[in-house]
């Protein structure tokens, strides 16, 4: 028995770190200027998206979601925009737990709830713009895909 825990801790502790390093990419790709027609996707929020759930550990959720909100916007002040974005992680984080679907099912859902809700914490008129929708499908494609990417490998097949 001991040994499987501590093989759970080293998977988790694994799991941990390539999230980590997948927030700093996201974060890196955030601040680029990647475009689309001139819209640019959510990076960072797909990430999180991803760790609530890839991960088990809370605690190493909300240390990413925490690095995530700071390295959004380093400032020594919270803007509204940065504790939209935390507080919406952490709906994530609690509301994932909750639902009932497969776990891809789960997290287009949770991408869909968070853009939205993002948007409508941040710019309420532009939630019927185009720059939402496109936004909205950049987001959906990029969960799909580091979804499949991340569990074609057997560390993150089963939580």
């Amino acid at each position: 028995m001991r040994i499987t825990t501590v093989q759970h801790m080293n998977k988790e502790t694994l799991r941990f770190s390539i999230l980590g390093a997948a927030l700093f990419v996201a974060g890196l790709l955030q601040f680029s200027g990647i475009a689309i027609l001139g819209v640019a996707p959510n990076f960072v929020l797909v990430v999180i998206v991803m760790a609530s759930l890839l991960l088990r550990d809370f605690w190493h959720i909300l240390f990413l979601l925490s690095i995530a909100a700071f390295s959004l916007k380093f400032s020594p002040s919270a803007e509204r925009d940065i504790v939209a974005f935390f507080l919406i992680g952490l709906a994530l984080v609690v509301g994932e737990r909750k639902l009932p679907w497969h776990t891809l099912v789960n997290g287009i859902f949770l991408i869909l709830c968070a853009t939205t809700a993002l948007y409508l914490f941040v710019d309420r008129m532009a939630i019927v713009s185009l720059m939402f929708a496109l936004e909205l499908g950049y987001n959906v494609i990029l969960t799909y895909a580091l979804y499949h990417g991340l569990t074609s490998f057997r560390l993150f097949r089963h939580r």
